[in-house]
């Protein structure tokens, strides 16, 4: 009995040092990123409507992967309107394949509503440019990213579209000096008083889909953006590519979050959901509410 005894005690002795090896060997070799440890939770459908309460400051609508289905776009649109909402961010794909006649056709759509639209490029607005080499996103809807002020809000809108690239250098030197060298973001006195727009998320705690699916450069551009922004962090960080909404902060255990938001998709087809948009609100206090508003699906 005592030799039995003595052999689990042996076992179990060199279980532990093959362990702690094997963790040691562990975190040697993992990259700093891959230990980001999400802090919260990708919130439920029936936590959509925030629990602030407050006067209302403004509100704004995201529309995410239109992918050219005119109709559903054109049911958002009729809802955005009748709700008296008059800023419409479009968070990239709006369109299938990247072609004129598509951009023309959305266009089209978006000129039947007198709203004040924001839109950046997604990955699918990048399929035509990358076979001919031709820009068609500009030449229908102007810049890829810029700044505007809304409603004393810096609204900031990236272009991530590109899966394989990430954001070109021209783009992160114009960041860098709008935002990043800003004396009020170096001091501070930004945080929470703005908000970001790239159409790819920088991270997910779930969805491989996140900058970096399938480029490491990419991935660590996005951890070195996200550093920055911990500096003085936004309100939040929109986005679509992943035909889901979600809501969910991202932090590095020093107590500092960022909360990034996912819009859910107006896709018939082409979606994890049923058909949706976002209704977002600013609080007087500050907060930022989330509402959900799902589209009827066509029979």
């Amino acid at each position: 009995m005592k030799k039995i005894k003595s052999f689990r005690i042996l076992i179990f002795f060199l279980f532990i040092c093959l362990s702690g090896f094997f963790i040691f060997r562990f975190i040697t070799v993992v990259k700093p990123f891959q230990f980001f440890i999400p802090t919260g939770t990708i919130l439920s459908p029936q936590s959509k409507n925030s629990l602030h309460t407050g006067g209302v400051k403004f509100s704004f609508a995201i529309i995410g992967d239109p992918e050219n289905q005119l109709d559903n776009l054109q049911k958002a649109l009729e809802k955005i309107k009748a709700m008296e909402l008059e800023s419409v961010v479009i968070v990239g794909d709006l369109t299938s394949t990247g072609t004129s006649k598509e951009f023309k056709a959305i266009e089209k759509k978006l000129d039947d509503f007198e709203l004040d639209f924001y839109l950046i490029p997604g990955n699918h607005d990048l399929w035509y440019e990358r076979e001919q080499g031709v820009d068609v996103f500009s030449q229908y809807f102007g810049q890829r990213y810029y700044a505007e002020e809304i409603n004393d809000y810096q609204f900031i809108f990236l272009d991530n579209a590109d899966e394989w690239q990430g954001f070109e250098d021209k783009q992160l030197s114009w960041l860098e000096h709008y935002l990043f060298l800003s004396k009020d973001f170096m001091s501070g006195k930004m945080e929470g008083k703005y908000l970001v727009f790239t159409h790819i998320p920088f991270w997910h705690p779930e969805n491989k889909k996140a900058m970096g699916e399938y480029s490491q450069a990419m991935k660590d551009q996005a951890y070195e953006m996200l550093q920055k922004f911990y500096q003085s962090p936004p309100l939040a960080i929109f986005s679509g590519h992943l035909h889901k909404t979600g809501d969910y902060n991202y932090g590095c255990g020093n107590g500092q979050q960022i909360r990034m938001i996912n819009a859910g998709s107006i896709h018939e087809i082409r979606n994890l959901q049923l058909p949706r948009f976002l209704q977002m609100t600013i609080l007087t206090g500050g907060q930022l509410q989330v509402e959900e508003l799902e589209i009827s699906k066509s029979r």
